[in-house]
């Protein structure tokens, strides 16, 4: 029992070492800026009291923001600091994983392979903290844990699984609420079928207090309620619809491109019927639920990629899979088995090349990254990163050069400005308020309400009042960026624009 424990906790310290280094190291190189820097800036302004809702909309990830705030605040503002977050929360789920294999019943060794190669294809597709992979990581790791109560019966589990609910929902809505509704309707089916209602009590206090904690939250910080519901469900909601009405299906989208994961859930399938007629056809109510779980969960991270129409990053899904249908199989080889095995390293190392090391999820997949420059030639607190770009890729040293000129000019700038830019790092490394009144400057749509929106007028209003609040004298806008991303505010004849340098523009604010 001793020796058992023993080597579990040495494969949990592994699986932990290895999903932060990998995630680390990869994370390391390469930049998209828009996604990238996402949550820099506006994590380390809400140390300087620049709040979520209050000082800058947001339509997802707050939580994202607040937990890297009090990363930034306990070990200083740095590259490592943010990589920091997105690596733990990696490892996170690929212990998560391998203790969820453990207590479905599969063999530690076969637990441990397939929690390496989870944690290979989670977080290193993108690095740094990103709203899609939190929310789809904790949205996970509750069904993990909903499966366990029911399983074992544990009932103060129960009152962890809305808090991880609550994580995922409110780094970005979907899927996590994808997952919340499934979840619930399959777990109240099980409940009247089985009179099981261990999980109620837990579950109400739990999502009560959360609730209560919420409004409290947004109460002793002077943020109004119609702010959070517009910012982040109403206006998130008009663009749902949208996208899932205008939504064109193609079989190369629905089914070719997650061909993989499809073949693995067949292979769960199999792996279950197997099963059930060693046992004589007696099985019981309980494998039938958990499987329901993981697929609902795997077609709700398939659809969630399908209307966002991101680049793919859910083929994490391929090992979880095919680790639970060798549950099913028990400890004893097979030649299904051997296809589970062999099926998970070829997706892991496929999925490996293209999205960590081709950079694809990044849009590098056609960039040399041995050109990489070092980014603390821009500011030592970016140590570590390796700095190439799409728009630069074949001069990184140019675009630092532009980078580090426009800091310079905006650190001199006296009067108070804000900077309109998808390099969100620049108040931080300036040390200055220039905190952005957005995360996201994407013309799109999905950003920011334009002008058919119906709550357009509702955040020009949350823009200029903020303007007006910090006495904004001077706007500056970095390439691509430019007057276009917020002259919806101002008549153009209010603002006068001068050109810096090839990438920095001033935009100051005139009165009409």
């Amino acid at each position: 029992m001793f020796q058992e424990t023993k080597s579990i906790f040495l494969k949990i310290t592994l699986i932990a070492i290895f999903g932060i280094s990998i995630n680390f190291y990869y994370g390391s190189i390469g930049v998209f800026p828009v996604d990238t820097f996402a949550h820099y800036d506006l994590a380390n302004g809400i140390i300087h009291n620049h709040l979520p809702f209050r000082d800058y909309w947001v339509m997802s990830g707050p939580i994202i923001d607040l937990i890297q705030a009090l990363i930034f605040n306990l070990f200083g503002t740095s590259w490592t600091s943010y990589l920091m977050h997105s690596s733990i929360v990696n490892a996170l789920f690929a212990v998560s994983t391998f203790l969820f294999l453990i207590k479905l019943g599969l063999n530690t060794n076969s637990s441990f392979f397939y929690s390496i190669c989870l944690s290979i294809l989670s977080y290193p597709t993108v690095g740094t903290p990103f709203p899609d992979h939190h929310s789809s990581i904790f949205s996970m790791i509750s069904i993990y844990l909903l499966i366990i109560s029911i399983k074992h019966r544990y009932k103060t589990s129960w009152y962890l699984v809305p808090l991880l609910f609550f994580i995922a929902f409110f780094s970005k809505q979907t899927p996590a609420a994808y997952f919340i509704i499934f979840s619930s309707i399959i777990l109240l089916f099980y409940s009247i079928q089985n009179k099981y209602y261990d999980w109620f009590v837990p579950v109400i206090s739990s999502s009560i207090f959360l609730f209560i904690f919420l409004l409290l939250c947004l109460k002793l910080n002077n943020i109004e309620i119609s702010d959070l519901l517009i910012q982040y469900f109403y206006f998130p909601q008009s663009i749902g619809s949208e996208r899932i009405s205008n939504y064109d299906i193609t079989f190369k989208g629905v089914v070719s491109h997650f061909k993989i994961i499809y073949v693995s859930l067949l292979l769960l399938l199999i792996c279950f019927t197997i099963n059930y007629r060693k046992l004589n056809n007696k099985i019981s109510n309980n494998n039938l639920i958990f499987i329901l779980f993981i697929i609902f969960s795997i077609f709700s991270l398939i659809f969630h990629q399908l209307i966002t129409k991101n680049q793919t990053y859910i083929f994490f899904t391929i090992p979880i899979i095919c680790g639970f249908a060798q549950s099913y199989l028990g400890n004893k080889k097979s030649s299904v088995i051997y296809f589970l095995i062999l099926l998970t390293i070829f997706s892991t190392y496929k999925y490996h090349v293209r999205f960590n090391v081709e950079k694809k999820f990044m849009e590098l997949s056609n960039v040399d990254l041995k050109n990489t420059v070092k980014a603390k030639k821009i500011d030592e607190s970016l140590n570590r990163l390796e700095w190439i770009t799409p728009d630069y890729s074949s001069n990184p040293s140019r675009e630092i050069s532009l980078i580090k000129s426009s800091l310079s000019h905006i650190k001199n700038e006296k009067r108070n400005s804000i900077v309109i830019t998808y390099y969100q790092f620049f108040s931080s490394v300036i040390k200055k308020n220039t905190f952005s009144l957005n995360r996201w400057y994407t013309s799109d749509g999905v950003s920011y309400p334009l002008q058919f929106n119906k709550y357009h007028e509702y955040y020009k209003n949350f823009f200029i009042t903020n303007l007006n609040d910090r006495k904004i004298k001077i706007i500056y806008t970095i390439s691509p960026l430019n007057l276009n991303d917020f002259n919806f505010v101002f008549n153009k004849k209010c603002v006068e624009s001068k050109k810096i340098n090839e990438i920095l523009t001033e935009h100051q604010i005139a009165k009409c």
